[in-house]
């Protein structure tokens, strides 16, 4: 991967995590943004190995210290399992057996601010309920989601600076009613979910139970998902949530 398409992963005003869509895990542009986002967390440190779940068709590298996973998909032949493990992980990349196909974050939990002492905040994410309860809060903002693909003008031709207190009625408000959407059913852990799948956005919204869609728009995210715009998010095999 060329120096061009690392340094244009980030930007003054933000950080663009499309940058690991399409490529294999630990190219030069993947590990540049992630020594980014390391640089940014409250360890600061490189020593944060992900964390494998593989299946046949999926593998995740999960940053649980650092709020987010990633989603790669094999090609090639190459049929990962349970036992795949980081070094298997690491041939298959150097093979060009594996490209990334969504990434996943996970917000600060209710209550958290912007800023303020990470430890709390990390303290906060380990009391999470529902997708990602052990991951810590994602440490860099803003994140720029990509522009709105259809019919763009002005501010809706720029990306999105999503950050920590983004609200539901914000995001629609840029990118208009959602393709698809889903969850917020009473006695389960997900809220509310939204997906534009031409921007290759879903969102997961802290809105559950009885009223959760009137709720919503005044609801924070708790997971953001991205992939490959113009093709619908999938579902984790473990679990059979929606692009989580």
């Amino acid at each position: 991967m060329s120096s061009t398409t690392a340094r244009a992963s980030t930007t003054p005003e933000g950080i663009s995590l499309n940058s690991f869509l399409g490529k294999p895990p630990f190219s030069p542009a993947h590990s540049t943004l992630l020594e980014k986002i390391r640089l940014a967390s409250s360890s600061g440190t490189s020593s944060d190995d992900p964390v494998v779940k593989a299946y046949s068709d999926i593998v995740y590298l999960n940053y649980i210290s650092l709020g987010f996973s990633l989603s790669f998909e094999p090609s090639g032949g190459y049929k990962p399992g349970r036992t795949t493990d980081l070094e298997e992980v690491r041939t298959e990349a150097e093979n060009e057996r594996l490209a990334c196909v969504g990434v996943d974050v996970y917000n600060q939990e209710e209550g958290g601010g912007d800023d303020g002492d990470k430890t709390s905040n990390d303290a906060k994410a380990r009391k999470r309920k529902g997708p990602g309860a052990e991951y810590s809060p994602f440490p860099l903002f803003p994140i720029l989601l990509p522009a709105a693909a259809v019919g763009g003008s002005g501010t809706d031709a720029k990306p999105f600076p999503l950050v920590p207190s983004t609200i539901g009625k914000e995001v629609v408000s840029r990118y208009g009613e959602p393709a698809r959407k889903g969850g917020g059913e009473s006695g389960t852990s997900m809220g509310v979910w939204t997906e534009w799948t031409a921007e290759g956005i879903m969102l997961e919204w802290r809105s559950t139970g009885l009223g959760a869609w009137e709720k919503g728009g005044e609801a924070k995210w708790s997971v953001l998902s991205l992939f490959q715009g113009g093709k619908e998010a999938g579902e984790d095999p473990e679990d059979g949530k929606v692009g989580i």
